[in-house]
């Protein structure tokens, strides 16, 4: 069995962007690494490092702020940390090298690239599925196929299905496109 061309290219959108998840989820595990190694302890003390406030700090740290008060002021409303453990948490932010702070920046310089990258697949990858919508939604219907397609439920109207965004229903079309023909 050869898919046709258009099958092929669907599973490729989906592939690319599963390896650029993948790539991100490195360059996270990478870049909270080189935080440990550099003695800045800001993942501990923050659910997200990569969330509004993590970033905001990563970038006052790859800017050159050298102030932990100033940097851990940057944090919104509703971070679970206090102010002085973010202080603690980033006090060798002083003793960031140039070098340290190059480095940093090139971090979130390529997750940046990764994000743009991913969203500009999902919109690509969107816009090919989106004629097949009605059969999406039909497949997702289907009794007995909630476990299968790891998908909340369709039924009610919730979920990525009813305008084919590639969040959720690229997980539909993935493990559909992956099936042997029979079982469509």
């Amino acid at each position: 069995f050869v898919p046709d061309e258009q099958q092929r290219t669907w599973r490729m959108m989906t592939r690319t962007r599963q390896q650029l998840t993948r790539d991100r989820v490195r360059l996270q595990n990478q870049l909270e690494g080189f935080l440990e190694d550099s003695r800045i302890k800001l993942s501990s003390q923050l659910s997200d490092l990569l969330g509004l406030s993590g970033r905001k700090m990563l970038r006052a740290l790859a800017d050159g702020e050298t102030d932990a008060g100033q940097i851990a002021a940057l944090a919104v409303q509703g971070v679970r940390a206090t102010p002085e453990q973010l202080c603690d948490a980033l006090r060798s932010a002083a003793a960031l090298s140039p070098e340290h702070r190059q480095i940093l920046k090139l971090f979130l310089e390529r997750l940046e690239l990764i994000e743009s990258q991913r969203e500009a697949l999902a919109k690509c990858a969107g816009q090919a599925l989106r004629e097949h919508q009605e059969s999406v939604m039909r497949l997702a219907e289907v009794p007995g196929t909630r476990g299968r397609f790891g998908a909340t439920n369709y039924r009610r109207g919730r979920g990525a299905c009813r305008d084919l965004s590639l969040s959720r229903s690229n997980g539909v079309m993935g493990r559909m496109l992956s099936w042997p023909r029979g079982e469509r």
